[in-house]
């Protein structure tokens, strides 16, 4: 079974046809501009946010400071600054107040759990009755309080809910 002539030229003037058309394709892509959107938005960009002078021109930076930098070890221990002992800072430092924030409470099944914030220690604990935090165990979560007891001196301190507090004030 050969292929009659007809259908031999049929099959190449279809091949060199889809030749040609993917050759034009390919001409009108490389001539097509690209986007100006997306170098309008990078100058906008630099006209919001300008480069700092000195970041531009590195050489601007004198031998004597470059030396430094390249000299300096950053895990000497000259480096780091050295604090008093114990027994000094004791004596010369006040103990802060006590400064808890109760944000909210959350209620589990049976369990509730408080998110409470010790601004001396600028942390956020997340606590349930029973637990310890800076000194305080934590007696009862209410809706609108945390009822805290100090370990030291006994005394029970009601740490009132954030929102609550500050709309009293």
């Amino acid at each position: 079974m050969k292929d009659s002539p007809v259908e031999s030229i049929v099959a190449t003037i279809v091949c060199v046809t889809l030749a040609f058309m993917a050759w034009q394709w390919q001409q009108a892509i490389r001539r097509r501009q690209p986007p100006l959107v997306v170098a309008e938005h990078w100058e906008h960009v630099k006209e919001l946010f300008p480069t700092p002078e000195a970041l531009e021109s590195p050489s601007a930076t004198d031998p004597e400071t470059l030396q430094r930098v390249v000299q300096v070890n950053p895990f000497s221990r000259q480096r780091r600054h050295v604090s008093k002992p114990a027994e000094e800072t004791a004596a010369e430092e006040k103990p802060l107040p006590v400064s808890f924030v109760f944000k909210g409470r959350v209620v589990m099944g049976a369990k509730q759990r408080g998110i409470l914030e010790d601004r001396r220690q600028k942390k956020t604990v997340f606590v349930q009755a029973g637990q310890e935090v800076s000194g305080f165990q934590v007696v009862d979560i209410k809706e609108e309080e945390m009822v805290l007891l100090n370990l030291e001196t006994k005394e029970e301190l009601h740490v009132p809910l954030a929102s609550k507090a500050s709309s009293k004030e």
